[in-house]
This record gives structure tokens, sequence and C-alpha cells, in this order.
């Protein structure tokens, strides 16, 4: 977490309320400890977030826990990724939230 810390601090992004780190997690994805634990902290339900995954592995575990997933094509592609929505960047997805979720 020191890491993290330094990095955000050095670009001057200390606005958040919440920090998670893979350190706080004793399994990794697919087992979806990291949502979890997350959500604990979050003190939300699964049906109340949206993750953004670019991992098969990512998408399994938050799929598990009954959370929405948008997939993100950074490494993968949408027939490995098996999700939908599929998207090949962040500005997508920004564009979609827009459209989408506009009034709610």
């Amino acid at each position: 977490m020191i890491h993290i810390n330094k990095i955000l601090d050095l670009n001057n992004l200390n606005e958040f309320d919440i920090i998670v780190s893979g350190e706080e997690f004793n399994s990794s994805k697919p087992d979806p400890e990291c949502y979890s634990i997350t959500l604990k902290k979050l003190k939300l339900k699964p049906e109340e977030v949206i993750i953004v995954e670019d991992s098969p592995a990512g998408i399994q575990a938050a799929k598990s826990l009954g959370i929405k997933v948008f997939g993100l094509g950074t490494y993968f592609d949408k027939k490995t990724l098996d999700v939908d929505p599929f998207f090949l960047d962040h500005t997508e997805i920004l564009n979609y939230i827009k459209k989408v979720y506009k009034d709610k």
C-alpha cells in the first residue's frame, strides 16, 4: 500500500475515500475475494456496481457474485472475454454509461 500511496501523492490523486490493494487478499481471481472485500468496504451490494474487467478470470470472479461486468479489450478480444457489453477503450465505456444511465 505504501507504493500506491506514493504514486497517488506524486500525481496529486489524493481524493479517494477507499483504496484497495492486492496485498489485502489471500486469493487471486477468479476467486471473487477481491470484489467481496471491496464491496464490504464500499458498503455496496453486487447489484449496485459495475466492474470493468479486461481478463477472463476477473470476469468470472465478478459474475460469480452477480455483479454487472463491462468487458474491456485491453489484452483479450470479445470472443475470449465472453462478456457483453464489450468495449475497446475507456472512452467507449464512458459514452455508453452517459447514454444508457443518463436518467438514473
